[in-house]
């Protein structure tokens, strides 16, 4: 089971609720701020965030959640959240956003500890690992700005999804498998395996005038007809 920061939350909105907005550091590359929609930062916000000195930053707030359907398809809706109703309500009806900004380069040394590569792109990531790579789309990075993931409980959900992705890439189903066991290994093989299954047939319209097989002899039509 992932490990979320939901313990943060609840003293975020109560903030945000009483100040006009809320500021939590959850891990070293990763903090949470609640504002009302409209507004802007305030600077004892931006004071706060600035000095953190983010390699890559990237946010997604749980507005996604209301105004994009597909985001529940994937993230918990935040009325599913276990938090009291009152502290739900608002940012469920978008008064209260609550955006996650996360350091690119933490999330990266996050991986590497657990022997992954991190290759990020606006709209998705690769990762790497004894030259075998899988490309993500960017809402699993999503889990950790609006489902509150913690990063560690990312990376492991990645690196359990990464090998089994390559599992199922290099892995032949049975009948796979099978045929590949069966095909020729040599170039004797290869052609004792065309003598026994190939035939060469010669047509005149739809009439079947002449069948060799792969050495050059000539097949009896009859016997062929009474085997088929």
């Amino acid at each position: 089971m992932p490990a979320y920061h939901y313990d943060l939350l609840e003293p975020l909105i109560r903030d945000c609720l009483a100040n006009g907005a809320g500021f939590r550091l959850a891990e070293l590359g990763l903090f949470y701020i609640a504002q009302a929609v409209d507004d802007d930062l305030p600077n004892w916000l931006k004071e706060k965030i600035v000095p953190l000195n983010f390699e890559m930053p990237i946010l997604a707030g749980t507005g996604r959640l209301v105004e994009q359907d597909r985001e529940t398809t994937f993230h918990r809706p935040f009325l599913n959240v276990p938090l009291p109703l009152e502290l739900r309500i608002p940012v469920q009806e978008s008064d209260i956003q609550i955006l996650g900004f996360l350091d690119v380069g933490y999330v990266r040394k996050v991986l590497e500890a657990r022997g992954l590569e991190l290759k990020y792109k606006k709209e998705q990531f690769a990762i790497r690992q004894g030259g075998k790579d899988y490309t993500f789309n960017i809402r699993f990075i999503n889990d950790i700005l609006i489902n509150f993931y913690t990063v560690a409980s990312f990376a492991d959900h990645i690196a359990e999804l990464f090998n089994s992705a390559i599992v199922r890439q290099t892995k032949l189903s049975p009948e796979e498998q099978r045929q590949t066991d069966s095909r020729p290994k040599d170039r004797a093989a290869f052609q004792q395996f065309l003598e026994a299954h190939y035939v060469n047939v010669q047509f005149s319209g739809r009439n079947i005038i002449s069948v060799h097989n792969m050495k050059g002899d000539k097949l009896d039509l009859n016997n062929l007809k009474k085997e088929g």
